[in-house]
């Protein structure tokens, strides 16, 4: 229908007509393919008309929806306003909803044929036969049965299982049938006082969604078994836990039920719905948190995070109360964006599979991924909030990305800030903590690998010790991002000259100028080194860090993997590490790539303090022909193995810090890269 010259108005307009219930926000953005700002500016020029018609306004319930008033769509329907009613105006079913709406209409026994749907959604028959054959395809999924007869079709099957189906739709973010499902408003509304009651005896507070969710099915449940035919049977088995038998018995009552059976299912259908804060008296709350303290511990361990015990213990097991009923009380779940979260999170979705497994040995059951998808984003949820309070404290505007989030990228920060001290640079970051970061104030991306990025940050990917090109890279970036000033080093070059020019005679001062620019573009300390490499100096650190016992040569090696081995052999000769933390570390390359590969020829090779260390070790190999590390359709050649493994993430930093420092110096890794013999490269060491 046309009441306004705005299309998105006229479209809202329909749906609110079409709708039997409360519309969310997030169903007018889905329903009408438009941003949440469109959905209430649309709503603001819908009421500007209804106001000019001197009738009520859009009517929003806080926390479930909002709906026009029947004298409101009867009114402005039959107003002079209107122009014309257009078929193709009309709000339209895509498939998804015309057979989930069929499915409703199916459970709710009305009665439903291929002409009724022919004429209901003017749709070809055709359609409509494929319709019911999806339809069959679904309720597979559900134990349910689609039969046809003569007078058209019907679903078979369990009391139950048609009760999940419905449940499984308001339990949808944002689900499709909201409409159709919440038909009295009036109904929900009463609904409410009982749940909040069902709080207060408790001590047990639902999510604004799950109260939302709850409050729907409820209306509908009810108004279901007032049909006798639909009830459970009535049982003599009564609930253990008594708090919810007195709030259920009294809510059925109520509503002229006396039903134990369905006081039962009463008590497992609410305690499904997702809590936001759990009384730790009341039960199931008390068995699940020791469980959680084991999943802490082990996403910890595998993710290489310190999430806090304390506090994450309780609002763990309060968020595994919900599934720990629905699992065992076989509540159908169905997460709307399970495909994308595994896809998007895809090593938090495993890290979360894998530290659930005491939760599963509880239940005797396999957790489901839709309920996995939903763990995920609290862990999710968890690091993203401690990682977004580090980078406010940080106040960070450049943030450090690596694939471990230690070692050589705490040495690519302390570069970084050497070189810029004005720049605010964050603590680095592994790919887990980045991928649940917000980003929040952060303008550059500074990575040691390869990482996506969808926030439209640039990123900049460069070596753990990066070269020129890597240096001049990212000062042009943050001087596009003006977080590096020219202009102030200018001002302090021509001050500086000025004040030289009073006391003396500048003869070059072209010459004079390049190297005050040079002095204040480099720390003291790396200007010390570049005008004075001493290479017996250099040559006492790395004896203090590779000894004779750890340095190996040899002409070659098969692969790549066999040198890793090499290079390691002498700690593991010596039990300061195991043969799992090489293959870790062959692993971390074959997914990641050379991130290791910290200079030409040179690979730093090490994986986390727990995946196979005994003890803080470094080893040196070099390799008269290289072997190589292949990414994408080019090689890279790699002569130079340094291997560490150390116990935490800092007794290695100082030792470290010399070898980058070694590294850095041409002249001496020339030497290096030039033997031909053990012999020779022991005498350097």
């Amino acid at each position: 229908m046309y009441i306004s010259k705005n299309r998105n108005v006229n479209q809202m307009f329909n749906l609110f007509i079409h709708s039997r219930g409360l519309i969310t926000i997030s169903e007018f953005e889905k329903q009408l393919s438009l941003s949440r700002r469109s959905v209430y500016y649309s709503i603001k020029k819908l009421n500007q008309l209804l106001e000019e018609n001197q009738l009520d306004k859009i009517q929003n319930i806080k926390n479930l929806g909002f709906y026009l008033t029947k004298d409101a769509i009867s009114h402005l329907a039959e107003s002079e306003k209107i122009i014309t009613t257009r078929n193709e105006d009309l709000y339209n079913f895509s498939k998804k909803q015309r057979v989930e709406t069929i499915i409703w209409l199916l459970i709710n026994k009305e009665k439903v044929s291929l002409t009724s749907i022919e004429n209901k959604f003017n749709v070809s028959r055709n359609t409509a036969d494929q319709d019911f054959k999806a339809i069959s395809k679904i309720l597979i999924n559900y134990k349910l049965v689609l039969s046809k007869n003569s007078t058209g079709h019907s679903i078979s099957g369990t009391e139950i299982q048609k009760r999940n189906w419905v449940y499984e739709q308001f339990s949808k973010e944002d689900p499709i049938l909201f409409s159709l499902l919440a038909k009295r408003i009036n109904s929900i509304q009463n609904i409410s006082p009982f749940l909040k009651e069902f709080e207060r005896m408790t001590g047990n507070f639902f999510t604004d969604d799950a109260f939302i969710c709850l409050s729907a099915y409820l209306d509908w449940y009810i108004d279901r078994i007032q049909d006798p035919v639909n009830r459970l049977n009535n049982t003599k088995i009564i609930p253990s836990n008594l708090i919810a038998l007195e709030w259920a018995q009294k809510f059925l009552f109520k509503n002229k039920v006396v039903n134990l059976g369905e006081a039962n299912y009463l008590i497992n259908t609410v305690h499904s719905g997702q809590f936001n804060k759990a009384n730790k008296q009341y039960g199931g709350i008390q068995e699940i948190l020791p469980i959680a303290k084991k999943i802490i511990f082990r996403f910890n361990r595998i993710a290489g995070v310190n999430l806090k015990l304390d506090s994450l213990q309780v609002n763990l097991a309060t968020h595994l109360l919900a599934t720990y009923y629905r699992i065992k009380y076989d509540i159908s779940y169905k997460h709307p964006n399970l495909n994308s979260i595994k896809h998007k999170y895809n090593q938090l979705f495993s890290f979360a599979q894998y530290s659930v497994r005491p939760f599963e040995d509880f239940l005797k059951k396999e957790i489901p991924d839709d309920e996995i998808a939903l763990i995920t984003l609290y862990f999710g949820g968890e690091i993203k909030a401690i990682e977004d309070a580090n980078l406010k404290k940080q106040k960070a505007k450049v943030m450090i990305v690596c694939s471990s989030g230690i070692g050589t990228s705490r040495i690519l920060k302390q570069q970084l800030e050497e070189k810029f001290p004005n720049v605010s640079f964050s603590k680095p970051l592994n790919t887990l903590s980045y991928e649940n970061s917000s980003l929040e104030g952060i303008e550059l991306i500074i990575s040691t690998i390869a990482i996506k990025n969808s926030n439209n940050i640039k990123v900049i990917k460069v070596s753990a010790i990066p070269n020129d090109n890597d240096w001049k890279m990212i000062e042009a970036a943050l001087k596009s991002k003006k977080l590096l000033s020219t202009q102030n080093t200018r001002i302090n070059i021509e001050g500086l000259l000025d004040i030289i020019s009073e006391y003396a005679r500048i003869e070059d001062i072209d010459g004079l100028t390049k190297s005050i620019k040079h002095y204040l573009e480099y720390s003291s300390s790396e200007l010390k080194k570049i005008k004075n490499p001493v290479l017996s100096k250099v040559g006492n650190t790395i004896g203090d860090i590779f000894t004779r016992a750890n340095t190996s040569f040899f002409d070659h090696a098969e692969n790549f993997k066999q040198a890793l081995y090499l290079a390691f052999q002498p700690l593991v000769k010596n039990g300061l590490i195991e043969d799992r933390y090489i293959e870790k570390i062959y692993n971390l390359t074959e997914k990641y790539g050379p991130y290791m590969v910290i200079a030409d020829n040179v690979l730093l090779a090490h994986a986390r303090p727990g995946d196979g260390v005994n003890k803080t070790a470094f080893s040196f190999l070099l390799l008269k022909n290289p072997v190589f590390i292949e990414k994408k359709e080019t090689k890279i050649p790699i002569k130079i193995i340094i291997g560490f493994g150390t116990v935490d993430t800092t007794s290695h930093l100082e030792k470290l810090n010399l070898i980058m420092k070694i590294l850095q110096n041409k002249l001496l890794m020339n030497q290096i890269l030039s033997v031909s013999k053990k012999e020779d490269l022991l005498e350097i060491i």
